[in-house]
C-alpha cells in the first residue's frame, strides 16, 4: 500500500504517540518504587486521555483484530476505576495487567504500521 504524504505523517504521529504513552507508563511504573517520581497519578491520567484519543483516531486505520485488542487494553484500564486511592491495588493492575496489555497491543500495531512508514 502506497501512502501519500499526509497519510504517512498521520501514521508516523500515531506511532510517536504510542511511544509517548509507553514513556508515560515507564514513569508511572518508576513512581511506584521511586518516591521522587511524584507525578505518577497525573501521568496515569494523561495516559487515559491519550488512550481515549487513540481510540478515536484509529477507526478505519487498524484491522478488526487490532481494534479488538485495543478494546482489551481499555478494559484493563477500566479495572482501575474506583481504585486510584488504593496504591497497592493500583500498582498491581498497572504492572501486571494494563501495561502488559498495552505493550502487547503496541507491538502488534507497530508490526502492522512500520512497513507502511518504511516504504
Amino acid at each position: 500500500m502506497q501512502l501519500d504524504y499526509y497519510q504517512l505523517e498521520l501514521v508516523q504521529q500515531y506511532i510517536d504517540l504510542l511511544d509517548t504513552v509507553e514513556q508515560g507508563f515507564q514513569y508511572v511504573l518508576e513512581s511506584f518504587h521511586n518516591l521522587e517520581r511524584t507525578e505518577g497519578d497525573q501521568v496515569l491520567s494523561d495516559i487515559f486521555t491519550a488512550l481515549g484519543s487513540i481510540g478515536e483516531s484509529h477507526q478505519g486505520l487498524l484491522s478488526e483484530s487490532l481494534q479488538s485488542q485495543f478494546d482489551h487494553v481499555i478494559k484493563k484500564a477500566l479495572e482501575l476505576e474506583g481504585k486510584m486511592n488504593q496504591p497497592e491495588l493500583k500498582k498491581t493492575i498497572v504492572e501486571e495487567s494494563l501495561f502488559p496489555a498495552f505493550m502487547d497491543w503496541k507491538k502488534e500495531v507497530q508490526a502492522f504500521m512500520m512497513p507502511l512508514v518504511r516504504n
